[in-house]
Parts: C-alpha cells; structure tokens; sequence
C-alpha cells in the first residue's frame, strides 16, 4: 500500500508542474525611435517577431515596448504584450491568430510613432540608460534594446559643439564620467543593445561611428552587448 502512495504522489507532483505557468514573458523588446531628427531606418514587426524567433517558437511570452527619443526625459510609451501559451493546453490555430494580431499590432504603434520630427535638444544617453536599467531588472530570458538614432546627444553634453567632440577624442572617460552622474548605469549583463542607424553620407557615417562608438564602449563597460548595425539580426 505504501508504494501504491508513493506512486499516486509521483503523478500528482508531475501534474502539478504541467499545470505551472512558465513566466509570462521570455522575451522583453524596447525600442527607442529618435524624433529629435528624421530616423533613416526603422525595422518592421516582422523583421523584430522573426530576429527574436517568434515564427519558430509561437508560444513565446513577448513584451514589446516602443517609446520616444527627445528633447525630453520623461515620454510616452506604448507597451504591447503577447502573454506566453501552455504547451499541453494550446491550440495551434488559435494561437496563430494571436500572433499575427499582435504582430499587426505592433506594426501599426511603429507606424504611428516613426514620424521625422526636429527639436533643439536631444536627451540619448539618459533616455537608453533609463531603459537599459529598467531592461536589467526583468527576468525575462532575453532582453533587447533598439535605439534608432544617430546618437547625436544634444543636452548638458553637445555632440554637436567641436569642443566637446575634441574631448571625447583625447579624454572620452571624462565625457563618460559626466553621462554617468546624470544617470548611473547597473550591472547590464544579458542586455543586448542595437544601435541602429542607416548614414546618408560618409560624414554622416564618421559622426555616428564615432559618437555611437564611444556609446557602445561606456555600456559595455557594465556588460552589456552592444551593435552598430543598420538591421536587427539577433
């Protein structure tokens, strides 16, 4: 009789662990889009959906957060969710169906907030180290940040004025140091950061190499990974 209880302990234990709900979502997406000059490049839902293999892998949680880039710190933004689906008690079909709506979805909220637009400041750093740090505390088991921008900060430090630019050439730590006390950054380990930047000429390439370039390294130096690319293709 004791091993006919053990037995029935067993398939209760296992039952229980089918019926736990994994995490709602095992994938957090944030993108930034610059509006403080006309964005050359912005990827569609279906290239961000296929890059993080929602098509491979439909019952995916998904967390996608699409904000601003401005001449403020505080903007608004749009968070879409796509709750994660149960293996053993999914259906396919419907299942499908939720994921090309959200894919819409999220074209649609890309679509709506992409739009060019000139300010006289623009606030980078701190609005990706804001985001980066937010991404840095979910546990989720990937989290990627797409800051569609030309990085050309415009705030307390001026990419823009050739002195500044003089400095992050000799002395880059100290423009570093100066961001950083605007906003400390944490431990970033498992945020993947793409920079994503499409440049019209080769000035406009030098420039955004250059400043992106030095970006990359002050977020890498708190372990985070960091690309310059025109596409994302995690």
């Amino acid at each position: 009789m004791k091993s006919l209880a053990y037995i029935f302990a067993f398939w209760g234990l296992c039952a229980a662990s089918c019926d736990t709900p994994s995490p709602a979502f095992n994938t957090c997406v944030s993108i930034l889009i610059d509006r403080t000059d006309p964005v050359t490049i912005c990827p569609t839902a279906q290239s961000i959906v296929s890059g993080i293999g929602l098509r491979a892998n439909p019952a995916m949680g998904l967390q996608i957060r699409i904000g601003y880039i401005s001449d403020m710190d505080i903007n608004s933004t749009v968070a879409l969710t796509l709750d994660s689906e149960s293996f053993f008690n999914g259906n396919a079909t419907i299942r499908a169906a939720q994921v090309q709506r959200f894919i819409a979805t999220v074209q649609r909220s890309l679509d709506s907030m992409k739009a060019a637009g000139t300010c006289q400041h623009s606030v980078i750093y701190r609005t990706v180290a804001t985001q980066a740090n937010y991404l840095s505390r979910l546990s989720a088991a990937h989290k990627y940040l797409l800051v569609l921008s030309n990085m050309l900060e415009h705030s307390t430090v001026s990419f823009y004025d050739p002195a500044t630019l003089r400095v992050l050439k000799v002395h880059p730590d100290t423009i570093a140091q100066q961001f950083e006390r605007d906003e400390p950054l944490v431990n970033l380990t498992g945020v993947d950061m793409w920079f994503l930047y499409d440049p019209t000429s080769y000035a406009d390439n030098a420039s955004f190499m250059n400043v992106a370039g030095f970006f990359k390294t002050v977020f890498e130096k708190h372990g985070a990974t960091v690309h310059l690319d025109k596409q994302f293709m995690p």
